[in-house]
């Protein structure tokens, strides 16, 4: 066992013996920093092997549950992470999707505007030299 592991597990579980003769285990949650106190049943013989025996038994049984518990918690938080990396995804693709449309629509407004430009462009010669022409003539009919 690494020494992590053991600094983590000897960090997590404590046994203390109250005044009144009943063992505590302390575990403390590392997840949200909060200790809580689990009262556990006092030995049935009072020698302190059998004491030390059961409060062992009774020390790996919480870190069982405290690991099992940490597990769960850490696939929790892998699920969570997940997600955001899927949520994350689909919003890029939604936002690239988006600016291509946008980049599309901004190609279709050019050219439309391009080609009332030139509508306009050819109209607005045309109509003016139509005038200019219909002056002309006019003027060298009445000067005949």
């Amino acid at each position: 066992m690494s020494t992590v592991n053991k600094d983590r597990d000897r960090d997590q579980t404590e046994i203390s013996k109250s005044a009144s003769g009943k063992l505590y285990l302390h575990n403390q949650i590392m997840s949200d920093g909060v200790r809580r106190y689990l009262p556990s049943k006092p030995p049935a013989l009072s020698s302190p092997g059998v004491e030390s025996a059961a409060a062992a038994a009774a020390a790996a049984a919480a870190a069982a549950r405290q690991n099992s518990r940490s597990e769960d918690l850490l696939a929790q938080i892998r699920d969570l992470l997940q997600a955001k990396q899927l949520t994350k995804a689909r919003h890029r693709h939604q936002k690239e999707k988006t600016q291509q449309t946008a980049s599309d629509w901004i190609l279709a407004a050019t050219v439309v505007d391009r080609i009332c430009f030139f509508f306009i462009a050819f109209f607005f010669i045309g109509g003016t030299l139509v005038f200019v022409i219909i002056a002309v003539l006019a003027t060298l009919n009445s000067l005949s």
